[in-house]
């Protein structure tokens, strides 16, 4: 019984200090996951031509103006590349590397870009979209 002492108390030790502490999120990567969520829910509703829910997004009317719901990409792929937030503004910039594939004249035409989407409020809506827009078809700027 002796022997067993050391190693209870050793199991002991073991079992009752390995829980480390869980760590929380920080504020800002919990804004940084939902601007994205935002995003990919913008680009989702737009591949799914879904108007009504594009206006719901939007911080202004005129800004679907911006959406070509005609000549919609086959294919658009968006990676994150940076997130500014500015807590006191209730703002987020997302810079996001774009390709989309559109269909012209029976072959597919590929387009790349980077676009700023400028996103307020909370929750989000979106308010600008400045550099190359990934819902316009190559060349078409309104």
């Amino acid at each position: 019984m002796k022997r067993f002492i050391p190693l209870i108390c050793f199991f002991l030790v073991i079992f009752s200090c390995s829980k480390a502490e869980v760590k929380r999120p920080s504020e800002e990567a919990i804004i940084a996951k939902e601007a994205m969520d935002f995003v990919n829910g913008l680009k989702k509703a737009y591949m799914d031509g879904d108007e009504e829910r594009l206006k719901e997004m939007l911080l202004y009317n005129e800004l679907i103006k911006k959406f070509s719901m005609i000549d919609r990409p086959s294919k658009l792929e968006f990676t994150f590349r940076w997130i500014e937030i500015k807590e006191e503004e209730k703002k987020a910039e997302i810079y996001v590397a774009w390709r989309g594939y559109w269909k012209k004249e029976g072959v597919e035409e590929e387009a790349r870009g980077l676009c700023l989407f400028v996103l307020q409020g909370r929750p989000f809506k979106l308010s600008k979209i400045l550099r190359e827009n990934p819902f316009l078809p190559a060349g078409k700027i309104p």
